[in-house]
């Protein structure tokens, strides 16, 4: 679906809105940026509003769909482009496993 309310509240309806049956069929992968003293977050400015560990636009905390598969956590990987640490969707070896797994 669709969601143009990109704030908390907005995403919170947004999961909401998708059924306990369709969140079986969903598998979702997190990522974020190394944690700890001497840690280069993926986001200079996110990092001051969000709370370790992120991926420079979600908290890992928030990524969780219940009732979904949750696929594991990847360190080193920023959310998109123009971050400190890789593009998550460059991972061409999770990549290559969404694919394999897609229902299309």
């Amino acid at each position: 679906g669709r969601n143009y309310d990109l704030t908390e509240d907005g995403a919170t309806r947004w999961l909401r809105s998708i059924s306990h049956m369709s969140r079986g069929e969903v598998y979702f992968y997190l990522t974020g940026a190394p944690t700890g003293w001497f840690s280069t977050p993926c986001l200079f400015s996110a990092d001051l509003l969000l709370r370790d560990p992120e991926d420079g636009v979600v908290e890992r905390s928030r990524g969780d769909l219940p009732g979904g598969n949750n696929a594991g956590y990847t360190s080193g990987q920023c959310h998109t482009f123009v971050m400190w640490y890789g593009n998550q969707c460059l991972d061409l070896a999770r990549n290559s496993e969404i694919n394999s797994n897609a229902k299309y």
